[in-house]
């Protein structure tokens, strides 16, 4: 049996009024959210390449400046002496953990370990840095890096 709680009667508050979006109002919103995005996108682009150092690459291979290989330009050149038959020099262990810590393309590599005494001085321009090698059996493989 169902009994009615009370007999006073509840007001009922009229709906709010429902806001229609103006047409200015999504265009507006439409172009804020694009910015905001491409100004997203920029950042992470930018963020996504930013190029190593060389003092923290020869840093990640253990190596120390001077000697064999050093900074130059404030950092903004590097040397590297290699090993050759009769100097010393940075072995090719320590000079290939380098070139993939700069990320030197696999194409540049091959033409440094095919590069002849008679070839004289080589170079590659890369998005990066330019890297400029000679090669002779006595002195090894002598490579520059500028940026």
């Amino acid at each position: 049996m169902l009994t009615a709680m009370s007999d006073e009667t509840v007001p009922v508050s009229p709906a709010p009024a429902v806001r229609k979006i103006k047409p200015w109002m999504w265009v507006v919103g439409g172009a804020v959210l694009v910015v905001a995005v491409l100004i997203i996108l920029g950042v992470v682009v930018t963020n996504a390449h930013q190029p190593k150092s060389f003092a923290s690459a020869i840093e990640e291979c253990g190596v120390s400046s001077g000697g064999s290989v050093q900074l130059l330009d404030g950092g903004k050149s590097m040397s590297i002496d290699g090993k050759g038959e009769e100097s010393d020099g940075l072995g090719i262990e320590k000079m290939a953990c380098i070139f993939i810590a700069l990320d030197l393309p696999q194409a540049t590599i091959s033409r440094m370990d095919t590069t002849r005494a008679l070839d004289g001085r080589q170079k590659d321009v890369l998005p990066d840095y330019t890297v400029e090698w000679s090669y002779h059996p006595d002195n090894g493989l002598d490579v520059l890096f500028t940026r």
